[in-house]
């Protein structure tokens, strides 16, 4: 009877809870929201499904059955695919549980993506696909209303603008922070300034608002309230240590509404003694608040209700939000403790991440243009492993070594799908719209190097060349050979080669290409061996989103060859390289000196090096205490002097370093220095790139996927790590005053900083034997050997900006080849175009998502920085079926093509801000241009303002 009258009366006081967690406080009571949240890394010291056996699948199970337990208990929960593979083997009484939970207010879906992604290595891509397969799950089996409205940022190390950006474009309102450099995090609760608003893009503007809250402490709940273990702490002094902490924190927010994490680490695997201790401190403590002894609150809230309870107090009392538009790195815990090393960790895995990230956008857009089969399944399935690969622990290399493997097997996994969709789907469009029965297999690229087989009985080989980009491809194509020559040839095996064994043709045997021949030998270090092949280099053309076939066969020696004939010296004539618009320096080492435009006859010093840092961080932290070491020793110089391509590769023992310069009609070709760094880690070493300019630069920018981010130039050489930056893709420098600008952009994720004035330099790989003692316990030691592409340019600051990220983007998704059988004559010629006309230079068809075969999804990208709104006139663009097939915009939605494009104007309607920024306390001007709500308007045609980014579904009227 006494245990039944308890029960009653613990209902009762649950019910007064409930109650009055949606009054209005009284003045000068403070209200702790408990947020109980399980932080579960997807992969870190143990893999993904080892987290899930061991830990996962009994959180989100105990917690769901605690929750049934009382209504008034709740529980946040932020991945996605962790929940996903939680639901696949659940009961159906768990499943129904937990959705009655979700849909009553006792869960809340947060951050809402397949994983908490990291912030200094994904590109915007990645990180709008992992949130849009979380998105996916929870409106399929939960419904778009409770998509998440707040951002849950808790772990990764340092804050993008990105994630402002993406999120308000989302349907967000809100997002928690939590790692921001400790002096900032200080300085922040001293003025109070855990809460602003936080715009993500200058350009953007009001479209990238998002209302941030910074922790004031860490997601880990605080001592003595962390109850995954018994503490043996009465309930009494609970209720004092809770006061305590309230008035304590009281001072760091403008409202006294406080958010407290009650969780950490695949916390709640003993979710009964969670809410076994926070029951009696909830019921005491609102008793007492209602009673008038205490003027602290508590109560379970969800992160929902904390941003409602303190958007509603700030509006009541005309309180304002102060501003920022700056990102949050580097981040630093504590003096000498930056972690700055993680951007450039385990390059190796970075890079693939990055080129199975493009395979995935290519299979998804060359499967949309057949209908014979439907890959959507198999596609699905190697988004979700590549979206696993944007966790905070996965492409920022600073898993354990066996976690690093299972990575790489899952992207290679996905990768072996995506191959397999691309050459069906390729072959079934060529089927179907070119009338020829074709079977392709892929052209192995990152990290391999493919050699073209040709026996003696091959009459021709025929290479299938894919552009996944908006835009024609006129470039320079490198087909590597091994061969045995024909006994027929007239060529003599034991002398040089005079003539080009092989040809090249688009069509015909008589309609020949011009391009360059060599004999090469070269020295691959990563397998220890002279590998000897013919390389041929040649211009192709390739159709936007589209194809081209082109066919290499033996030389006849009947026909004059067009192939030039190219030999390899030791010496770069003059130490210049020259083609039609420029003219390179090089020092005697081999490494270039400085750049000339022919057009104008003026001459910019561009020094380049390889330097290194010793480096005694972990897998976090870059930690070096001295300005870095040249590499000078010796290297040993090959030059092959093309008509097409001048190439000169630099080898000593440790590195490779190739340089191309293609000499075209094309400026945009010309005008980019190609180079490609094998390299080896070496234990305690940093080893980065660095240029010295002769411009005149106080800061450095480099670029968070999107846009770029001025940096400062450092300010103590001696503390390299204090100011190296993530570059997600461009890093670059300008002159104050003539804004010429050399800029560089990468093929992954890596550190990007400027020492000095006129420098900029970037990570190529690190190797550590020491840990840093930020919990991953050993060192990151990496001696893997690895291809890192880059290309620079230098130009006038206009230039390169309305260059540079297509430059970027031609370096993610490269020209890939493929072999081809089926064609039994070079009469046959395959050539297909995605488009029927050309796209803007500046607009970039980011996705294209096939959902029925009269219907897609289509997100469109204006690249460019600046400039006026840009029109895209969509009707018969796209090459779905035969040409004058009409197309409209049916829908248009928010960035995850899930839901319907609304204003979700609340953050400027319902939240007050002033012009003052927080940290520096000076006043900004904040534009209110492009406004937060700019709608497609015309079924035709698209308005894109720079760097917008429009998601919207077509139909094929035919």
């Amino acid at each position: 009877m006494r245990s039944i009258f308890n029960y009653s009366f613990i209902v009762i006081l649950f019910v007064i809870c409930n109650i009055a967690s949606s009054e209005k406080l009284r003045k000068d009571a403070i209200k702790v929201h408990f947020i109980c949240h399980s932080h579960c890394d997807a992969g870190w010291l143990n893999t993904f499904e080892e987290y899930y056996g061991m830990y996962v699948n009994n959180v989100l199970t105990g917690t769901t059955k605690q929750l049934k337990e009382n209504k008034n208990r709740k529980f946040v929960w932020s991945e996605i695919g962790y929940l996903d593979r939680w639901w696949k083997v659940a009961s159906q009484e768990l499943r129904d549980d937990f959705t009655t939970f979700v849909k009553n207010g006792q869960i809340e879906l947060i951050n809402g993506g397949w994983v908490q992604n990291d912030e200094a290595c994904p590109t915007v891509d990645a990180v709008i696909r992992h949130l849009t397969d979380g998105h996916k799950f929870i409106i399929e089996h939960f419904g778009e209303e409770y998509l998440p409205t707040s951002g849950w940022q808790i772990d990764p190390f340092g804050h993008s603008t990105l994630t402002a950006t993406v999120q308000a474009q989302m349907g967000y309102k809100h997002v928690i922070l939590d790692r921001i450099h400790f002096e900032a995090k200080n300085q922040l609760k001293k003025d109070a300034d855990l809460q602003f608003m936080w715009r993500g893009s200058q350009a953007l503007g009001p479209k990238s608002d998002i209302l941030a809250h910074v922790l004031d402490d860490f997601y880990i709940a605080p001592y003595p309230f962390h109850f995954e273990f018994p503490m043996g702490k009465p309930n009494e002094e609970n209720v004092r240590e809770m006061n305590k902490l309230a008035y304590n924190r009281r001072p760091y927010f403008k409202s006294p509404h406080i958010l407290l994490p009650l969780g950490g680490d695949f916390n709640y695997r003993n979710a009964p003694l969670w809410y076994r201790n926070l029951d009696p401190m909830v019921e005491t403590m609102t008793k007492d608040y209602a009673d008038g002894r205490s003027n602290v609150t508590v109560a379970y809230s969800t992160l929902k209700e904390f941003f409602e309870e303190t958007k509603q107090w700030h509006q009541e009392n005309q309180v304002a939000f102060n501003y920022y538009s700056n990102d949050f790195f580097p981040y630093a815990d504590k003096e000498k403790s930056y972690w700055t090393g993680y951007y450039t960790t385990r390059p190796e895995l970075k890079g693939l991440t990055r080129s199975i990230g493009s395979k995935l956008r290519s299979a998804e857009i060359f499967s949309s243009y057949q209908t014979k089969q439907d890959f959507s399944g198999t596609i699905q399935d190697a988004s979700y492993n590549c979206s696993i690969l944007q966790h905070h622990d996965a492409i920022t290399g600073t898993a354990r070594e066996p976690v690093v493997r299972d990575y790489s097997v899952r992207l290679r996994y996905a990768e072996t799908q995506l191959n397999g969709v691309l050459q069906s789907a390729m072959s079934n469009f060529a089927a179907e719209l070119l009338q020829m029965n074709l079977q392709l297999q892929a052209i192995p690229d990152y990290p391999e190097t493919e050699y073209l087989a040709l026996s003696k009985s091959d009459t021709f080989k025929t290479l299938m060349i894919a552009n996944s980009l908006s835009w024609q491809r006129d470039d320079i194509y490198t087909v590597r050979i091994k061969y045995n020559l024909p006994e027929n040839t007239l060529l003599d095996q034991s002398a040089p080669l005079k003539v080009c064994p092989f040809s090249v043709a688009e069509d015909t045997s008589a309609n020949l290409i011009k391009g360059d021949c060599s004999l090469r030998k070269e020295k691959r270090l990563d397998v220890n061996q002279v590998v000897e092949y013919i390389q041929i280099d040649f211009p192709v053309s390739i159709p936007a989103m589209g194809l081209r076939s082109y066919f290499i066969s033996w030389s006849n020696p009947k026909v004059l060859s067009k192939m030039n004939m190219v030999y390899e010296t030791s010496a770069v004539k003059y130490n210049t390289i020259s083609n039609r618009d420029y003219s390179y320096t090089f020092s005697t080492l081999g490494y270039l000196q400085s750049i000339t435009e022919l057009s104008t006859g003026l001459k910019t010093n561009v020094s380049h090096k390889i330097i290194e840092y010793t480096d005694d961080g972990g897998s976090y932290m870059f930690l070096s205490n001295q300005p870095p070491k040249e590499q000078v020793g010796a290297m040993t110089i090959q030059y092959y002097p093309g008509s097409f391509k001048r190439d000169l590769i630099l080898t000593n023992s440790s590195m490779v370093v190739s340089l191309s310069i293609l000499n075209t009609n094309d400026i945009t070709l010309n005008k980019r220095l190609h180079y490609e760094y094998a390299v080896k880690g070496i234990d305690n070493l940093q080893q980065m790139v660095r240029f010295q300019t002769s411009l005149n630069t106080t800061h450095m920018y480099s670029d968070n996927g999107l846009e770029l981010q001025k940096r400062s130039v450092a300010a103590d050489i001696n503390q390299p790590q204090n100011s190296l930056y993530p570059s997600i893709s461009i890093a670059m420098v300008q002159d104050e005053h003539s804004l010429v600008t050399f800029g560089c952009v990468g093929d992954r994720s890596k550190a990007a900083g400027s020492m000095h004035n006129g420098e900029l330099e970037f990570a190529l790989h690190r190797s550590l034997t020491k840990d840093d003692s930020k919990g991953l316990d050993v060192p990151a030691r990496d001696n893997s050997w690895i291809r890192v592409k880059s290309h620079c340019q230098l130009g006038h600051g206009s230039r390169v900006m309305r260059s540079i990220r297509a430059d970027a983007l031609k370096l993610d998704h490269p020209l890939r080849g493929y072999y081809v059988s089926g064609i039994n004559s070079t009469s046959q010629t395959a050539k297909f175009s995605g488009l029927n006309r050309a796209l803007p230079e500046n607009i970039h068809v980011l996705s294209m998502e096939k959902v029925s075969d009269q219907m897609y999804k289509i997100r469109l990208h204006n690249i460019w920085e600046y400039g006026s709104p840009t029109q895209v006139d969509i009707k018969n663009l796209f090459h779905f079926r035969a040409s004058g097939n009409s197309l409209h915009i049916i829908k248009e939605y928010n960035l995850n093509n899930q839901v319907s494009y609304t204003a979700n104007d609340d953050i400027h309607t319902q939240y007050i801000h002033t012009n003052t920024t927080i940290l520096k306390k000076d006043q900004q001007y904040i534009s209110s241009v492009p406004s937060r709500y700019t709608p497609i308007l015309s079924p035709n045609v698209i308005s894109l303002h720079p760097l917008e980014i429009k998601s919207f579904s077509i139909k094929i009227e035919n």
